[in-house]
């Protein structure tokens, strides 16, 4: 759920998978109450970021990073509170189309702490934008759009963690799906 909340828009981006017992986590507390005072005063509101686009931003993200499906369950809630229409099938459909980026446990290699040390889930969402699997004009809790604040990720030289849309561990999630089943 860190992944949706960062690329849902609601939390900045490189803060809400820092590990909890990380020494930035001051400085990630510091950051985030500066900008909900900035949200307040520029009134922005969760609900001019939830949008449609941005639920399919997190479904994205869910799907690139192999999530789990608890994350279905609560963006279908949050949908809902936020008015927006989404459908179990739009999980499907947007999963088909956006590749596995991440070999995360527990039934991968590596942990959320192996994606924060790789440059976080803004490298995923660069990713994602790289290949076109996002909506990048969506407003984020910065006010800047998606991708504005994708393209600011910083990558670790050398890291393996989140693959490039060119070398995806699956080029989509649909089960069943040779290509989808194909290593690249």
């Amino acid at each position: 759920m860190a992944t949706v909340m960062e690329c849902i828009g609601l939390s900045p981006f490189g803060t809400a998978s820092v590990p909890q017992v990380d020494v930035r986590k001051n400085d990630v507390a510091q950051l985030c109450g500066e900008l909900i005072m900035n949200a307040v005063a520029k009134q922005i509101l969760p609900r001019d970021i939830c949008t449609r686009h941005a639920f399919e931003n997190a479904i994205a993200s869910v799907a690139a990073s192999g999530g789990s499906t608890n994350a279905v369950l609560h963006l279908l809630a949050m949908a809902h509170d936020a008015g927006v229409q989404l459908e179990m099938d739009d999980f499907q459909a947007i999963s088909d189309r956006t590749p596995l980026l991440c070999d995360l446990k527990p039934a991968g290699k590596y942990t959320a702490v192996d994606v924060d040390r790789a440059g976080g889930i803004p490298v995923i969402a660069q990713r994602l934008l790289e290949g076109g699997y996002i909506h990048k004009d969506c407003i984020t809790v910065t006010g800047k759009s998606f991708g504005e604040e994708a393209a600011g990720a910083k990558e670790t030289p050398g890291q393996d963690v989140i693959r490039p849309v060119t070398a995806p561990i699956k080029k989509s999630r649909r089960p069943g799906d040779p290509q989808g089943l194909a290593r690249a």
